[in-house]
């Protein structure tokens, strides 16, 4: 995940717009609510920013996916 941060962070009106989707979400830690939610199962299909955000990580270095399905395979 090193390299998608690195690609966010790059991009400053991606990284803004991920930080709003997170917020928005209970995700964040905000003067109003100091500790964050948790992250839940449920959250993950509705953080749909951030998810095209890695596919398109995942586009730009195919080989690392790649090797981290393997990896789970044989785990």
């Amino acid at each position: 995940m090193l390299p998608c941060r690195f690609l966010i962070s790059q991009n400053p009106e991606v990284e803004a717009r991920i930080v709003e989707e997170l917020r928005s979400h209970g995700l964040l830690a905000t003067p109003e609510r100091p500790q964050p939610r948790a992250l839940e199962h449920a959250d993950l299909s509705k953080l749909t920013y951030l998810s095209c955000a890695v596919k398109v990580r995942c586009l730009h270095w195919p080989g690392t996916s790649a090797r981290m399905s393997l990896y789970r395979a044989f785990m």
